[in-house]
C-alpha cells in the first residue's frame, strides 16, 4: 500500500498528569522524532478537559516508522517515561487526500 504512513498514540490520563505528558511528548519530538529520516510531522491534540491526549504523526512509510521504532525508541529515556502513561497506538494509511479546494 502507497501513501503515507499515520501514527495515532492515544493517552486516557488524569488531568493533573496533562502538563507533564504533554511536555514530555513535545521534548520527545523535538529531540528525537524530528530528527528521524521518514517522520513528517506531528499534532499534539487533547479534548477540553484535557483527561485525553492524542499524538497524530505522519510518517513518509510504515518502513520508515518501524525502524525508528525499532532503533530509536527502545534507547530513548524520554520514550520510556511516556510509556508510564500507558499509550494506545493505531496506525493508519493515507488512501486519499480531501481538499476543500
Amino acid at each position: 500500500m502507497k501513501g503515507k504512513y499515520f501514527v495515532i498514540v492515544r493517552f486516557e490520563i488524569e488531568v493533573k498528569d496533562f502538563e507533564i505528558l504533554y511536555s514530555l511528548i513535545k521534548s520527545f519530538f523535538k529531540e528525537e522524532v524530528s530528527v528521524t529520516p521518514g517522520f513528517i510531522s506531528s499534532r499534539i491534540l487533547s479534548t477540553e478537559d484535557k483527561s485525553r491526549l492524542i499524538n497524530y504523526a505522519v510518517w513518509e512509510s510504515k518502513d520508515a516508522f518501524e525502524k525508528f521504532a525499532k532503533e530509536i525508541v527502545p534507547k530513548s529515556k524520554i520514550s520510556k517515561k511516556i510509556a508510564f502513561f500507558n499509550p494506545s497506538r493505531e496506525t493508519f494509511y493515507e488512501v486519499e487526500y480531501l481538499s476543500n479546494a
